[in-house]
């Protein structure tokens, strides 16, 4: 999904993540927030939540604030690429699993 403010402004179809990033930034403007999960009863056997540097390159052009995957679900290509390019063009890398977001949800 493609968030902004709180606010899913994009859903991924079967358009794929790249036309979803896209689509979202153009309805929401810069700032917008990723978030790559797999989706309730995915077979990691047939498909598996991916994200690269050309998911980066996408969010560079819709001027992404960052990206969040959900952590030892989610293949990540060229992890010390994608890290090295994220913080040149601002972009946060996060990699959140359920713990983290009940702490996180019980702290706020």
């Amino acid at each position: 999904v493609v968030v902004k403010n709180r606010c899913v402004v994009a859903v991924e179809a079967l358009e794929g993540t790249d036309e979803t990033i896209r689509r979202g930034g153009e309805l929401a403007g810069p700032g917008v927030v990723v978030v790559k999960v797999k989706r309730p009863f995915q077979s990691p056997l047939l498909d598996v939540p991916t994200v690269g540097l050309k998911t980066l390159d996408v969010m560079e052009k819709v001027k992404a604030r960052a990206l969040a995957v959900e952590a030892q679900e989610t293949l990540v290509l060229n992890l010390k690429e994608m890290d090295r390019r994220a913080k040149r063009a601002g972009i946060s890398l996060l990699a959140v699993d359920e713990a983290f977001l009940a702490s996180w949800l019980a702290s706020s």
